[in-house]
């Protein structure tokens, strides 16, 4: 009799229990918009995953991930905490002298100078991993670049120290020859950057493009014609991570002549880059939060190649982050082939072979300080 109580206990459990397991399964979201990442989604049993423990740690970030109204419930987590940041801040403010510059205090590592609306971050020199200099060095072509971004990340806009880390990264890198976008102080930030995102916008786009092409030594065949507006806001990632959700800023992009593009491959297959497109033809999110930069420019991926089909002229190798989106087409319209690599996508890599293998005959450095940082180089194994 206890046995026949079990059994129907036990089938009643899983008869209650199965209706949410086959419910997690099937309605699981991709991404979380409010933190702009790809959610973790839990997998079928698998015994073998079962017995090394993925399947369980799989399990473990999943339920996390997709747990019923986490979105909401993380952002009102978010605008309960900036809340009581800004009502500490204006406390102290209050008692400080209006003349000067400060950095408030809005969320984790998130800031306002004074009472501005542009959300920036603070400088820190840890933010440099020595071993991106071994790295760089490693590279044996002698016509090897960097373009350096200068940014919120890297200057101190109370000490107002641009060139402080440019300086340090470009002595210890073994380069032909080395640039800057430099943002010398707050007014140039602000406008050079978006008031919410740690992305450069248009106006520093087409100036660093320029530049590049001074820099490798050829000639830019891309002109700025003019702007467009989208009516849509672009809150961004600073947005996001401060619950700033009170900032808005129309998304504007610079228009450009006609160029070849050539033909696209993303990690080796044959695609497109970007929705610019569709955006011209109004189709784009507008759901609060929508990363606009990586839809409207093109997102990260491990590889991507541009081949024009010319083989008068160079081979390219850009190693850079998200920075190098919105210019990577502008760049590769004047190169046969154009490779981007983003580091973050690799435990290891040979560039050296890469290098001969794509017959590449320069090499650009391209990013901001997070380029020599820590989500780079605290995994990747030197060759």
């Amino acid at each position: 009799m206890k046995k026949k109580v079990n059994t129907i206990f036990i089938i009643i459990l899983i008869l209650f229990i199965l209706p949410f397991y086959v419910f997690f399964i099937t309605s699981q979201n991709d991404s979380s918009i409010l933190e702009n990442r790809t959610l973790v989604k839990h997998e079928m049993f698998n015994l073998g995953k079962f017995w090394n423990s993925e399947y369980q740690s799989n399990l473990e970030s999943a339920l996390g991930d997709q747990m019923l109204l986490q979105e909401p419930i993380k952002k009102r987590l978010l605008i309960t905490r900036q809340k009581m940041v800004a009502f500490l801040n204006k406390i102290i403010f209050s008692f400080s002298n209006n003349s000067k510059k400060y950095y408030v205090a809005i969320g984790n590592d998130m800031y306002v100078l004074n009472e501005d609306d542009y959300i920036i971050s603070k400088p820190k020199f840890s933010n440099i991993n020595k071993k991106s200099f071994a790295f760089f060095n490693n590279i044996n072509l002698e016509d090897k670049y960097l373009y350096y971004i200068e940014s919120d990340s890297s200057v101190n806009f109370v000490l107002n120290n641009s060139g402080k880390y440019y300086n340090y990264i470009s002595s210890n890198l073994n380069v032909k020859a080395s640039d800057k976008l430099s943002v010398p102080n707050y007014n140039t930030y602000k406008n050079y950057y978006y008031k919410t995102d740690h992305h450069w916008n248009r106006n520093a786009h087409y100036k660093a493009y320029l530049s590049i092409a001074k820099l490798l030594k050829y000639q830019p065949i891309i002109k700025d014609i003019g702007d467009k507006e989208y009516n849509v806001f672009f809150n961004g990632s600073k947005a996001r991570s401060s619950a700033r959700f009170d900032i808005n800023e129309k998304f504007k992009v610079n228009v450009y002549n006609d160029y070849k593009k050539g033909t696209i491959y993303i990690n080796g297959e044959e695609g497109s880059y970007g929705d610019k497109k569709k955006y011209d033809l109004g189709k784009y999110e507008n759901e609060y939060l929508t990363n606009h930069y990586g839809l409207y420019y093109g997102g990260d991926y491990p590889e991507i190649v541009f081949d024009l089909k010319d083989d008068s002229k160079e081979n390219l190798l850009i190693i850079s982050n998200s920075y190098s989106n919105p210019i990577n087409e502008l760049i590769a319209s004047s190169f046969n082939k154009t490779f981007i690599l983003d580091l973050r996508s690799y435990d290891s890599i040979d560039l050296n072979k890469y290098i001969e293998d794509n017959k590449i005959n320069k090499v650009l450095i391209l990013g901001d300080i997070r380029l020599f940082g820590d989500s780079y180089f605290s995994r990747i194994k030197l060759k």
